[in-house]
């Protein structure tokens, strides 16, 4: 009996239909921010010294912080880790995106996202890269052409902008 289950099994692994059944449960390799730089402002004048907070939801929550230097520009480099649990068939895994800072007491989104991919879409690498944030503006909706798949934009919510990428969808002016 014993090795009629292990001429089974040796047989299953070496299919190259049952291949794909080991991929369950390897671990899985994600994006969860590409490299980020930015500049925060206040009416045009840079900030030194905020510290902007940069999260990430997947299957825990994972922080990371860096401060804005004399010409207020932050950065972080890509973040990236391999998941502690393996892929599940038929599961919808969200990744949520957010980077705030806090001035005066108040807190400003600079970015929010909620995405099911993972492989680092190539206009949000771009638009993560050119940052221009100013506690200023209102908070928007906006969106951005997805170039993976043109039928579809990648939606967020931020205070920065991007003139001439984004589209407006919504304005949020918090302020009154």
């Amino acid at each position: 009996m014993g090795g009629a289950v292990l001429l089974l099994l040796s047989l299953l692994s070496t299919t190259a239909s049952a291949a794909g059944l080991w991929d369950y449960f390897r671990k899985s390799h994600y994006q969860l921010f590409p490299e980020v730089n930015g500049t925060l402002t206040i009416s045009g004048v840079p900030m030194e010294g905020l510290t902007v907070v940069q999260e990430a939801h997947l299957e825990d929550t994972e922080v990371r912080e860096t401060k804005t230097d004399k010409s207020g520009h932050f950065s972080f480099p890509e973040w990236e880790i391999y998941s502690r649990h393996p892929g599940l068939p038929l599961s919808e895994i969200r990744l949520f995106q957010t980077m705030t800072v806090e001035y005066q007491g108040e807190q400003y989104l600079l970015w929010y996202r909620v995405t099911g991919g993972f492989k680092g879409a190539k206009t949000i690498t771009e638009v993560m890269a050119q940052m221009n944030c100013d506690l200023f503006d209102p908070e928007a909706q906006l969106g951005f052409p997805d170039v993976e798949h043109p039928s579809f934009d990648h939606n967020i919510f931020s205070i920065c902008r991007w003139p001439g990428k984004e589209t407006y969808l919504q304005i949020r002016d918090k302020r009154g």
